[in-house]
Parts: C-alpha cells; structure tokens; sequence
C-alpha cells in the first residue's frame, strides 16, 4: 500500500509540474507570437500602422495684435493641422484642414457633445479624425460642416477672417468659446 501512495504521489507532482511546464511554453509562444503581429499584450487588440494615430501636425498659435489666432494658409494641408492656444492660462485647440474641394475648414479641437471631458479632442488617425473620449470618426471633408453632433465645434462664417494668406480667428470667437474647454485635456 505504502508504495501505491508514493507512486500516485510522484504522478500528481510529475503531472503538476509537466502542465505548468506547457502552461509557461503556450504563454511564452503566445507573448512572442503576438508581439510579432503588432499585438498590444496590455490592451488586447491589434494594433496596426493604419490604424495608429499618425505623427500630428501640432504648432502653437501665433497671435495677432488684438490677442486672436493667426493660421498661416501655406500650413494647412490634407492631414489636419492641431493648433495650441493659451487663453489666459486656459488651454484650447483648433484644428484646421483642407478638405477635397480645396476649401479650407476649422474647427474647435473638442467634440461638441463630449466636450465636458477631459479626452474630448481629435488625433487623425490614417485619413480621419477620431474623437478620443468617444471614437467617433470624421472625415476631413466634415470637419466646420455640422454643428449638431458628436463632432468638432465649427469655427466658420463671422466666427473667422479669411485673407488669402492667413486664416484668423478674433479673440471675441476665443473668448466666446472658452466654456468648451474648461476640462480639456486635463486628466
């Protein structure tokens, strides 16, 4: 009896280590594998080039005399251009365009319906705009077209000079939209 005990015994510690052994290779052969298809192991999801946010075109403001925001014309382009401005300590976004018709459009940098949160700003992503607080996605096209929705706040007709080098936007248009940046990226 003493030597079925120890036989049955061996078994359960042979088979426990043999399964943890397998355990670790999966883990292992899975972690590699993963990480060689663009798997992000902390987030779980695939991540690809397309996909992840592209380098973002980001300047800070130059401001007029007057305090508004001056654009040049000859830095916007295809790909969204983020503009940075400091509102007496406040921080605010515009971005600014070129749609496919060759219009120029712009926009406050903040989702109209989640404006209240701090992730409440757009990263292009391939040739989009997504929202980061709640991933909804716009179309160059789109961006100062609709005012009603989870999209980016317009900043078009008088809200807007256009001279046919600059883009401007009034510090009366900055002062009247400060309230949509109140908790702007701020987490």
């Amino acid at each position: 009896m003493s030597n079925s005990k120890k036989s049955h015994g061996g078994f359960n510690r042979n088979a426990a280590f043999s399964l943890a052994l397998i355990a670790l290779i999966v883990l292992a052969v899975v972690l590699f594998a993963g990480s060689n298809l663009g798997w992000n192991a902390t987030a779980k999801t695939q991540v690809s080039e397309a996909e992840s946010p592209q380098a973002s075109r980001e300047i800070v403001a130059s401001v007029d005399d007057a305090g508004g925001i001056v654009i040049e014309k000859s830095d916007i382009t295809e790909d969204a251009l983020f503009v940075s401005y400091d509102a007496d300590g406040m921080a605010m976004g515009v971005l600014a365009v070129r749609a496919s018709d060759g219009s120029i459009r712009t926009a406050w940098n903040t989702c109209q319906v989640c404006n209240g949160s701090p992730a409440a700003y757009f990263v292009q992503e391939g040739d989009v705009l997504v929202c980061r607080n709640c991933g909804n996605q716009f179309t160059m096209d789109q961006v100062g077209m609709t005012s009603a929705g989870c999209d980016p706040v317009p900043i078009s007709g008088s809200a807007r000079i256009e001279t046919d080098a600059q883009i401007l936007i009034p510090i009366e248009t900055i002062e009247a939209n400060k309230g949509l940046f109140t908790n702007w990226k701020q987490a």
